[in-house]
């Protein structure tokens, strides 16, 4: 149980008809018309009792309405539902706290993705160590050279670009080398301005 292992959890909860009909009871007048990542949504909580009630777990229920009031057949909104042991907090301030997951997902799936950590080169994670700290500075590294690139709107990236996109940028240029005025000159075929870069 998450409980056990930390002081404060925020879990996903899943929906199901129990759930769905303890939400249909929940009054007009109790839900909090709130504005949250620039999207108007109501907020509201319930006590979680259908299993360990006695330690007083709640559930946050954040609604927003449809905008396609077709794609669903008996109500307008969507519900999604936090539970959490967290009853000091509102439930915008627990909401906007689980939102923030999202930025250590995007991280994650950089590390996986674009610096090796989904095929990692050995079998037990201590020989990995190195590797993933590594691959890690190295991430920092490429955030900060893409933030500095990404300035220039010639080279047609943003800071938030991808290694993969990075590379058909500035690696897999087509170039040849040509002889003229007795010394050789790199030609790129490109109309990038590559000489403008300063870091």
């Amino acid at each position: 149980m998450a409980s056990c292992n930390c002081n404060t959890f925020y879990i996903r909860a899943m929906s199901c008809q129990t759930l769905e009909k303890r939400i249909a009871e929940i009054e007009e007048d109790e839900w909090q018309n709130t504005e949250i990542n620039n999207q108007e949504c109501g907020l509201a909580s319930l006590p979680f009792t259908a299993f360990f009630a006695e330690r007083g777990y709640r559930l946050v229920v954040q609604r927003t309405l449809v905008e396609d009031k077709q794609s669903t057949l008996f109500d307008s909104y969507v519900y999604r539902c936090i539970l959490t042991n967290d009853c000091g907090s509102s439930e915008r301030e627990v909401v906007e706290f689980y939102n923030q997951r999202g930025t250590s997902e995007r991280t994650f799936d950089m590390q996986n993705n674009d610096f090796g950590w989904k095929h990692l080169p050995f079998s037990f994670m201590k020989e990995n160590t190195v590797f993933m700290i590594l691959t890690a500075l190295l991430r920092n590294f490429y955030v900060w050279l893409v933030g500095k690139i990404a300035a220039d709107k010639a080279f047609g990236l943003e800071a938030t670009s991808r290694v993969k996109k990075f590379v058909f940028r500035f690696v897999q240029v087509p170039f040849r080398w040509v002889f003229r005025s007795r010394q050789w000159h790199l030609q790129l075929f490109t109309c990038r301005p590559y000489d403008r870069l300063r870091l």
